[in-house]
């Protein structure tokens, strides 16, 4: 039996987009984060 590899990398950059977003809600606006205010 062969296992099928996957041909695609996971997405990091929306995962911790959402964690970000966790921690600060403010700092993520329309899915983006505004690092200005994440640097306050």
């Amino acid at each position: 039996m062969t296992e099928k590899l996957k041909l695609h990398t996971p997405n990091i950059t929306d995962e911790n987009v959402t964690k970000i977003a966790a921690l600060f809600p403010h700092c993520v606006i329309e899915g983006k984060i505004d690092f200005e205010l994440l640097k306050q």
